[in-house]
């Protein structure tokens, strides 16, 4: 609200000023929905930007929604508002002016495809046809043609394709581009490859803009048709006029690429055909993100003036990076940076110059930078997020609000080269904000997320075959108590596109059922959601199968009869309804079983790409039921559920109702639909992201253009363009698809394609699936995120704001919280301590050294389940009596458990040669007790050094023989190692409180429906 100050004073005058009864809060104003309805209209219309009306009809829609909550009033918010931005006609007068100069140029280019033409005069022809109807409609798109080589173009069941490498700027490499040439194209481009290598008569080689004239110039001249009286542009902008005429507006604008979507990779889109891959194709592998282990002293809880405005923050980034020039110094100088402009640095900016700092350090877990390096890592993230930042505290936002606030600065940044390269620094960043207390998030999971390497967009889809293999994989698992839930969580994904944050916090409240059940996919106290876009009604009869949509209805009923009525997770625990089931046991099953399933071939498989195939299938099942001739020639991956003619007619009855009877038009807002589907923000998003069919889409829609376009030709004229005999096209061979152009030319590309393009068998049936016993295991959380909960705490974060964001009980979190206490926080039973320290990590490199070792031990050791009771003995011991500089474990007049807690000590790295145990006797006792002689003689066994000491107390009366163990590395023998005194008891301290806090974690979430 501070970035908003302005703005919300003009609402709150407004308000007072036209509805005052409303504002200030009046039971039942007396108001009608009409009356609001119009006062809303006036009110945005005091402000003309898209930004503003979004921010003002979302305060409106609370104060609504707030009031009819407490029962001030019976008015709900009205329905979403959307607003498309003003948009200019797509098409002007000029437009039709070159439509008309180029009408005669196809026209006689078909009249020209019907004599002989020389193999020179062929390729020319291919060219040409390629801009005239095979939509290259791009110089990109033009130059990439011209480099295309035979080895690129490729055939199954009948369709072919070819790849084009696409030229990107400021990248050495290109990106690939799978291209769905027209009938006609293609039966060009098999007559050019039965002459040989595919070449153009000048050379393939990368060409300029005047160039690519010259040799379209050429290419008319070589054809003997008229001129084009103008430039390249103006013959591309006159093509791609006649195919938009013909094709939806996007279409036209994706072959123009004005509109950007990436291809599946061949290894995928192999995969997903049923096809066995090349043997020099092999996975691509990403890198595994974890973040570090062991946290770093990085404060994020900054105090700013909240009225700063942003060119102050970019001074100080210019400042920055100057000082950046210099390499000598460079972390001092930020620190003074810092020091100087204490106070006015929004929590941002603060936070980026001290990751700066961080990575100039050399004891940096991730290697030290040079100052040029930061300089280039600080000056890439700076402007972008201080820009959609603003002076939001770090602290206060979630995964869902870090996932929001990365894609809106990616999306600021200009090119594709670029973007990856920010993506990859803004990784290093996030890692630095995680140790500071921020949850970590997987930035490949995100819109718009691209890498460097020749995966650029993580492209992968998921067919009804292979889904079908999940849900029958479950079902042979079902008695598994989480097979049904992973299940659901796979297909919400699959089938109506949930994000995992969004799957995982699904409450039972959210779920509608009734004769037209859907989805309500909103903002709750437990998690926010990505933007306003995300705020989204999602029907599920019209996009699930009867059986799914019925296991559903079934499992919610079930969760509410737990619940009692009342609200609570969907997938949650019924004795935790409000604590989310971590994604070890909701989401990771799922990514494992379909890696399983797609056998990870060239893009590791990930739940994200679940909502990519939804977005596939329901764009092209919506476009299928405008034009069913879409699916008359369709790929073998095309076998979504929602491409069935049911499916098509529930989509279009409930996305586009009718009244009974009248005639159904064609849809210009599938795309929009899709996008709203999604909680898409802009349509752009779901193209460059998710949609990966857009190739194919494309050279379907200039297929039925074209044969729109050649209706008038019979066989004799196409047998002629096909360079066929004279008879052949009566032959039962051709005959039979001499109705339609279009069938007549696909026919004979594939007879004749075989020889030439190649040919990829069919890939055997995958191999037996594991079963979810294997794939849901106990996992542990590391001692990083117990530090980064403890930190997130003691600054003021609520334990239950805690479990939401990072899905862990609170139980545990209070147990952790409490043992921390207890050593660091405790300075007597009566007073306790003033303030807490804050856990943190040595500062001398020697000592962090000794305690990174320690906490990484407790990690390796307490997997192993047979390890957990000694570390839980240790952990107590330490708890109980010990505190944050002694070093020492005592043992009282009873006796711990000695064998155990020794045990304990050894697990987490501690050298037996490196303690000492003390006994220390009362004068008055002689003999010792049965317990202090068993320790003793064990002691000595594990070579541990003795030492006597009188015991002797003023003030208490002395019992008996006491023991303590002194573990802080004194005895001789470790001199030359150095001593470790601070790193070693903290530790010890760290893990005695992470063995209390995974000591309280259920073994194995379960959920019992």
């Amino acid at each position: 609200m501070k970035k908003r100050k302005s703005q919300f004073g003009h609402f709150a005058s407004w308000m007072a000023r036209n509805v005052p009864h409303l504002w200030s809060g009046q039971p039942d104003p007396g108001y009608t929905p009409e009356f609001l309805e119009t006062q809303l209209s006036n009110l945005l219309a005091t402000e003309s930007e898209l930004a503003a009306h979004r921010i003002l009809a979302n305060w409106w829609d609370m104060l609504l929604g707030e009031g009819h909550r407490l029962k001030r009033w019976n008015v709900r918010p009205g329905s979403q508002r959307v607003k498309l931005p003003p948009e200019r006609p797509s098409f002007v007068r000029r437009d039709f002016q070159l439509l008309t100069r180029l009408r005669p140029i196809e026209a006689a280019f078909l009249d020209r495809l019907g004599s002989s033409l020389d193999s020179r005069q062929r390729y020319h022809a291919f060219m040409l046809s390629a801009v005239l109807n095979g939509g290259i409609l791009s110089t990109e798109r033009l130059s990439a043609l011209l480099g295309l080589s035979a080895d690129a173009v490729q055939m199954i069941d009948g369709v072919l394709w070819a790849t084009l490498n696409l030229p990107v700027s400021g990248s050495p490499n290109g990106r690939p581009l799978r291209w769905y040439p027209d009938a006609l194209t293609a039966t060009l481009l098999t007559k050019v490859l039965e002459n040989g290598p595919l070449l153009h008569p000048e050379g393939n080689v990368r060409a300029g803009r005047a160039v690519l004239w010259s040799r379209l110039e050429a290419t008319l001249n070589t054809l003997e048709l008229p001129p084009w009286r103008g430039e390249l542009n103006e013959l591309l902008r006159a093509v791609r006029v006649s195919t938009a005429l013909s094709a939806p507006g996007f279409v036209a604008a994706y072959l123009a690429e004005d509109l950007e979507s990436h291809s599946l990779p061949d290894p995928v889109f192999q995969r997903v055909l049923g096809a066995r891959l090349p043997a020099a194709d092999s996975p691509s592998a990403e890198p595994k993100h974890a973040p570090p282990l062991a946290p770093a002293a990085i404060e994020l809880d900054v105090d700013f003036d909240p009225d700063l405005p942003r060119n102050s923050q970019m001074s100080i980034t210019r400042q920055v990076c100057k000082t950046l020039d210099n390499k000598r110094g460079a972390i001092d100088r930020l620190k003074k940076i810092l020091e100087e402009h204490h106070g006015r640095l929004w929590p941002i900016t603060h936070a980026l110059i001290g990751w700066t700092m961080w990575r100039l350090d050399p004891g940096c877990p991730l290697g030290k930078i040079k100052a040029s390096s930061a300089q280039t890592y600080f000056r890439t993230l700076a402007v972008h997020l201080i820009y959609e930042a603003e002076d939001l505290d770090l602290l206060d936002l979630d995964v869902d609000d870090f996932e929001t606030l990365y894609e809106l600065a990616a999306r600021r940044v200009g090119t594709e080269s670029r973007r990856a390269y920010f993506w990859g620094r803004l990784r290093d960043f996030h890692d630095y904000l995680f140790l500071g207390g921020a949850p970590d998030i997987d930035l490949r999971e995100l819109d718009g997320w691209v890498a460097k390497g020749s995966v650029r967009v993580s492209a992968n889809l998921v067919t009804e075959r292979e889904f079908q293999r999940f849900k029958k994989a479950l079902e042979m698992n079902r008695n598994h108590p989480a097979a049904e839930m992973v299940f659901l969580a796979g297909m919400l994904g699959y089938r109506a596109g949930l994000r995992r944050r969004e799957a995982q916090m699904l409450r039972i409240h959210d779920v509608h059922p009734g004769p037209d059940p859907f989805l309500l996919i909103r903002p709750s106290k437990l998690a926010s959601l990505k933007s306003n876009a995300a705020k989204r009604r999602i029907p599920l009869r019209a996009l699930l199968p009867v059986d799914e949509l019925t296991i559903l209805m079934d499992f919610h009923e079930r969760r509410k009869a737990q619940a009692d009525g009342k609200d609570g997770l969907l997938f949650a625990s019924p004795d935790a309804p409000w604590t989310p089931t971590p994604y070890s046991t909701l989401i990771d099953p799922i990514t494992a079983l379909f890696a399983a399933i797609t056998g990870q071939v060239g893009v590791p498989f990930r739940f994200h790409h679940l909502r990519h195939s939804f977005a596939n299938w329901v764009l092209v099942a919506m476009l299928a039921a405008d034009e069913p001739e879409l699916l008359t020639r369709k790929l073998p991956l095309l076998d979504a559920h929602l491409l069935s003619n049911a499916s098509q007619v529930l989509l279009r009855t409930r996305f586009y109702p009718t009244l009974e009877g009248s005639e159904h038009y064609p849809e210009r807002r599938h795309l929009y639909q899709v996008a709203a589907l999604m909680g898409h923000l802009s349509p752009s998003t779901t193209c460059q992201s998710y949609l990966h069919l857009l190739d194919w889409l494309s050279g379907r829609y200039l297929d039925l253009a074209l044969d729109h376009r050649l209706r008038h030709l019979g066989g004799p004229d196409l047998g002629r363009i096909c360079g066929l005999s004279s008879s052949m096209p009566y032959k039962r061979e051709y005959r039979d698809f001499a109705h339609s152009a279009v069938a007549f030319l696909r026919h004979h590309v594939a007879m004749r394609a075989k020889a030439q393009a190649s040919i990829i068998e069919h890939a055997p049936a995958a191999r037996t699936l594991p079963t979810l016993s294997d794939l849901i295991k106990p996992t542990l959380p590391t001692p990083s995120l117990l530090i980064t909960l403890l930190r997130r705490h003691f600054s003021g974060t609520s334990i239950q704001k805690l479990e939401s964001i990072f899905a862990i009980p609170a139980s545990a979190i209070t147990a952790a919280t409490e043992a921390y206490l207890r050593m660091y926080a405790k300075q007597s039973v009566q007073h306790p301590k003033g303030t807490i320290p804050v856990p943190r990590p040595p500062r001398s490199m020697e000592q962090q050294c000794e305690y990174f070792r320690i906490v990484e031990r407790a990690y390796a050791s307490a997997r192993n389940a047979e390890n957990r009771l000694a570390m839980s003995a240790l952990a107590e011991a330490l708890i109980q009596r010990t505190g944050p500089k002694t070093g020492k474990i005592y043992f009282g007049t009873e006796g711990r458990d000695f064998k155990m807690i020794l045990k304990g000590l050894i697990l987490l790295g501690v050298d037996a040669a490196e303690m000492t145990l003390i006994v220390r006797r009362p004068a008055a006792i002689r003999e010792d007790p049965d317990f202090v002689t068993n320790a003793v003689d064990h002691a000595k066994s594990e070579g541990i050094a003795i030492e006597g000491q009188p015991l002797e107390w003023e003030k208490r009366e002395v019992k008996g023989v006491l023991l303590r163990l002194d573990v802080r590395a004194t005895q001789p023998v470790v001199a030359l190692k150095g001593q470790h005194l601070e790193g070693r008891i903290r530790g010890l301290n760290h893990a005695a409180a992470w063995i209390r806090f995974i000591d309280h974690l259920p073994s194995v979430r379960t959920i019992c429906g």
